[in-house]
């Protein structure tokens, strides 16, 4: 199933808890559900998940280093392919100390400031129940698209 043509609209926070949560009964309506709840809040699934890594990292400074480390990181191994061939290696290996100096034991905390917010985003939007009008939405979308 392709997510193409999500528009990232922010909806009014109360609409996000004006429906009852609930499991859904089968696995094909779970993947409708979870595809139209998350097409339908999608800008307001961004700014949970910015606002739960900010929080985080506000909480934890040290994973702006982290954070920092892994830009360089990224920036830097990306950047070598312009260096002449004998400096590349020497170039990498410097870049990858570093990345991993500063990511390092904070890897792992990174990571869980992500996918903790990542997950409970999924959560409520396989269990939140859809209205009539999500549900008209979906169903469009997903004829238009096949």
């Amino acid at each position: 199933r392709k997510m193409a043509g999500i528009k990232l609209e922010l909806r009014p926070f109360s609409e996000l808890f004006d429906r009852q949560l609930a499991l859904p009964e089968t696995v094909e309506k779970a993947a409708n559900r979870l595809e139209d709840n998350i097409r339908h809040f999608a800008g307001n699934y961004l700014v949970v998940v910015a606002v739960c890594v900010a929080l985080f990292a506000y909480s934890r400074p040290e994973l702006l280093l982290s954070l920092g480390g892994s830009i360089i990181l990224v920036v830097g191994w990306s950047q070598t392919v312009n260096l002449p061939a004998d400096k590349i290696f020497p170039a990498r290996i410097c870049l990858s100390i570093v990345g991993l100096l500063c990511i390092g034991a904070n890897a792992i905390l990174l990571l869980w400031s992500v996918a903790f917010p990542i997950s409970i985003v999924l959560l409520h939007a396989l269990t939140r129940t859809r209205d009539l009008r999500t549900r008209a939405s979906g169903f469009l979308h997903r004829v238009k698209h096949s």
